[in-house]
């Protein structure tokens, strides 16, 4: 019987990524091809390599049930940091910080989008942070963000509060 409910949750999962894949290539036909080349496949956690994206199926199963839109916005969330080349990086940088800097641009490139197929419910932490951002910087992107941190000095604590805030997949991968 477990057989059976694994490759049920795998099948249904497999379905929600597909639809979650095609909704953004409705939207974003401009990135029909980055959606595309992506193969999708079962891993641990939802991350990219650049090549791959993985997820796990009981987890895109619970994230679509909370917010329909979660896993269309975590599958455009890691082609975005392939597209921002953010898995090229000199081994100098700041990992954490690389990770949170990373994922705030994306977050904002997401927010700017406005599309109805990606977003998620109100985080007045994620817009504080967001807002800020762009008043401070003339373009929010990953090298500008790690900068803006770097030379803020954040200590370790203000990092991982920042990474609960903006964390949508793993960077373990990279």
């Amino acid at each position: 019987m477990e057989k059976t409910d694994n490759t049920q949750i795998k099948s249904i999962a497999d379905d929600i990524i597909n639809l979650s894949r095609n909704s953004l290539i409705l939207n974003l036909r401009f990135l029909d091809r980055a959606f595309g080349t992506f193969n999708v496949s079962e891993g641990e956690v939802f991350s990219t390599d650049g090549e791959n994206i993985y997820f796990n199926s009981m987890d895109v199963l619970l994230n679509y049930r909370k917010n329909s839109n979660a896993v269309t916005h975590n599958f455009l969330h890691a082609v975005l940091h392939c597209v921002m080349r953010h898995l090229f990086v000199s081994g100098k940088v700041d990992k954490g910080l690389w990770n949170v800097a990373c994922d705030i641009a994306v977050e904002a490139a997401i927010n700017d989008m406005d599309l109805n197929c990606v977003k998620l419910p109100p985080n007045e932490d994620r817009e504080k942070v967001i807002s800020t951002l762009k008043k401070e910087l003339s373009f929010v992107t990953a090298e500008k963000v790690y900068r803006y941190y770097k030379d803020k000095n954040l200590s370790i604590d203000e990092i991982k509060k920042l990474n609960n805030i903006f964390k949508a997949d793993e960077h373990g991968m990279r």
